[in-house]
């Protein structure tokens, strides 16, 4: 049986230097976030610890290093994509980064070709555009790789939502791939839900197993596919519901909470919030009469690991490392990734 890959994404940020043994051992890579796109050209300049992080990783050869370029309102890509010029020019930036910060392969974050969702520029011509720049990146990867004898990586974070395949041509780009990491986190919207659930339930608009089924059905083979795992919370406040305060309207609403430094904290001054488990999600929340937690806990990402392995899943994907620095949440991800011996 092939190992599940346990990517964690990670953001530009001095805390990663820290990351101990036992975390870099349960890890097979991190892409790092993020380069920007300025006119056709990505850009790392902004990056301030990465030389860090290749100092914690020496004696780690084991974990492969991607340079993700984009995020969430990261504009660039579409103006980029529209002639072959740009292309050109994205793909050799590309390689010069490869080569300089001797990266294992390159990670894209288009959120969201032929949606201009964030407020980034969007045309219906990003589909085409877009494929023809992964297998014109893909044939400049392998030439590269021709020349060090080393095979580099290509993949992407895409959006859970099923009706985010159209975004892409599966059948033209997934050879040029080598995995399609599924962002199954934040699928929030109007009333409270389980933000990162693994399975629907009454209490979800959208799940982690859901999604997987509409990328495998556009195209996607099983083993490229990877599920998300959040290291962070989303909260809701004004919530006047009966316990567990789920599928109800909301006042305020914030993300970011991360797994150590808040939720845990609360928790252990009794603050009032009561842990609900949903068993058909399979996901965790918590309730104070008032305020609505949800996101990932040790419990649900054990169930997470369980599902790669039964599903033949290619890993799954974290954002964002930082945001657990007590690495609870990744050990619980081990457990339940294990084949039981």
């Amino acid at each position: 049986m092939r190992t599940p890959d346990v990517i964690c994404y990670l953001a530009d940020h001095p805390y990663h230097t820290l990351i101990p043994k036992q975390d870099l051992d349960r890890m097979t890579q991190i892409n790092y976030a993020f380069g920007h796109i300025r006119d056709a050209v990505i850009h790392v300049d902004h990056f301030k610890h990465y030389v860090q992080l290749r100092e914690n990783l020496k004696d780690h050869p084991h974990i492969k290093v991607l340079l993700s370029t984009g995020g969430w309102t990261a504009d660039g890509f579409s103006q980029a994509m529209q002639t072959e010029e740009g292309r050109q020019s994205m793909a050799g930036s590309g390689i010069e980064l490869v080569k300089s910060l001797k990266l294992d392969g390159l990670d894209w974050d288009w959120e969201y070709p032929g949606v201009p969702a964030g407020g980034i520029h969007a045309t219906p011509q990003d589909r085409d555009n877009f494929t023809l720049f992964l297998l014109l990146m893909r044939k400049k990867l392998d030439e590269l790789g021709k020349q060090t004898g080393k095979r580099y990586l290509q993949t992407v974070a895409v959006g859970a939502h099923g009706r985010l395949t159209s975004g892409y041509d599966i059948p033209r780009v997934i050879d040029s791939l080598d995995t399609v990491n599924l962002m199954t986190y934040d699928l929030w919207g109007e009333q409270t839900s389980h933000v990162t659930s693994l399975h629907p339930s009454k209490y979800t608009r959208f799940s982690a197993s859901q999604s997987v089924e509409a990328w495998h059905k556009a195209g996607v083979p099983l083993e490229k596919l990877l599920i998300g795992g959040a290291l962070y919370y989303h909260v809701f406040m004004g919530v006047q519901a009966e316990q567990p305060g789920l599928m109800a309207k909301w006042t305020d609403h914030t993300q970011g909470w991360d797994a150590n430094d808040h939720l845990d904290k609360l928790l252990v001054e009794g603050e009032g919030l009561v842990r609900t488990w949903d068993e058909e999600a399979k996901a965790a929340s918590w309730f104070d009469g008032a305020t609505l937690v949800s996101g990932d806990d040790p419990q649900s990402m054990r169930e997470k690991g369980k599902y790669i392995l039964e599903k033949g899943l290619g890993g799954i994907i974290f954002w964002e490392y930082n945001l657990d620095r007590s690495g609870k949440l990744l050990a619980a991800l081990d457990e339940g990734i294990k084949p039981e011996q």
